[in-house]
Formats: structure tokens, C-alpha cells, sequence
């Protein structure tokens, strides 16, 4: 019986953890070569754009496009380099950081760098459900 509760109790502690480390989701943002600091010891600085495929206003696309920012994050003294694509998060550190938003929309002319800002969250500690699994498989 203890072995066949304990996943649930896993289940169910790591899931009241996620709730209350995603009740602290820090927003900023940020323009190319700017450092923001998303937490304590935690910083981020858009370094380049790799990717603007997104569908051009008043254009209509069979595909959305992306949109991919290269990234220098500082964690507790720790430098690293990431490629951030928009609206999927990636782990950063002790944490998750997510490219949320990019503006100026894109135009048939494209984007002159110096406009681009971008909306930036992170997330400490974030423990999110396909992080359950491999705890649930163990037992």
C-alpha cells in the first residue's frame, strides 16, 4: 500500500511546489544590449536577433513564422550563452526564462534592430509536469 500511495504523494507535494514557485514569475522589458535583472543574482541581456520569420503585418501566411533572440544570462555568477524562441521556456540556472513578447511587429520592410523590445519572464525554481515523470517512474 506505502508504495503504491508514495507516487501520489510525490505527485502531490511537487505540485503544491509548482504552484507556489510560479506565483513569483518576474516580468521585464528589455531592448537589445540592455541588462535586466529578472531576480537576485539572476540577470539577462539580448545580445542579437537570430530569427524574424514572423508573418509580416497585413500579409497572410500559411505559417506563423518564429522569431529566435540570442542571449547572455548571468545566474549567481555563472555566464552563459542561450538561444531564446518565442513563447517556449528554457532552462536557465535555477529557474525557467521565457521569451513572451517581441514588438515592433514585423512589416514587409522588416525591423530596424534598435526598435525590437522584448518581454521577458523567469521564473525561479519552476517545476514543471514533465519534470514529474522521472520521479514517478523511479518508484
Amino acid at each position: 500500500m506505502i508504495k503504491r500511495s508514495l507516487p501520489l504523494a510525490i505527485a502531490a507535494t511537487l505540485a503544491t511546489f509548482s504552484v507556489a514557485a510560479t506565483a513569483h514569475v518576474i516580468e521585464m522589458q528589455a531592448r537589445l544590449g540592455q541588462w535586466v535583472q529578472l531576480a537576485q543574482g539572476v540577470a539577462v541581456e539580448p545580445l542579437r536577433v537570430l530569427e524574424d520569420s514572423r508573418c509580416p503585418q497585413d500579409v497572410t501566411c500559411v505559417w506563423a513564422g518564429r522569431f529566435v533572440l540570442a542571449a547572455r544570462v548571468r545566474d549567481h555568477g555563472r555566464v552563459e550563452t542561450v538561444k531564446l524562441t518565442l513563447g517556449i521556456p528554457q532552462k536557465v540556472g535555477r529557474g525557467r526564462l521565457t521569451l513572451d513578447q517581441v514588438s515592433p511587429e514585423r512589416t514587409a520592410k522588416g525591423v530596424n534592430a534598435r526598435q525590437y523590445r522584448f518581454g521577458l519572464s523567469y521564473a525561479p525554481g519552476a517545476i514543471r509536469r514533465g519534470d514529474l515523470q522521472p520521479l514517478l517512474e523511479a518508484q
